[in-house]
């Protein structure tokens, strides 16, 4: 995608994914279990790191105007 609008797709996703795991962490079984909020942590992180690499070309064109 290598784009903003790429970037904030993945951003729009990575903050749904973060809202599960916070969620998640809020129900006492699976802040026992842990798991739940975890898995949805790390898919939150892996979709904030694509946002990165997606705005970094436009971020760049715009460091160099």
């Amino acid at each position: 995608m290598s784009t903003i609008s790429g970037a904030v797709e993945h951003l729009e996703l990575a903050y749904g994914q973060f809202a599960k795991s916070v969620d998640k962490l809020r129900d006492k079984a699976a802040e026992i279990d842990g798991e739940a909020g975890s898995r949805a942590a790390k898919e939150a992180d892996a979709l904030l790191g694509r946002a990165l690499l997606d705005a970094a070309p436009s971020i760049t064109d715009l460091s160099l105007s």
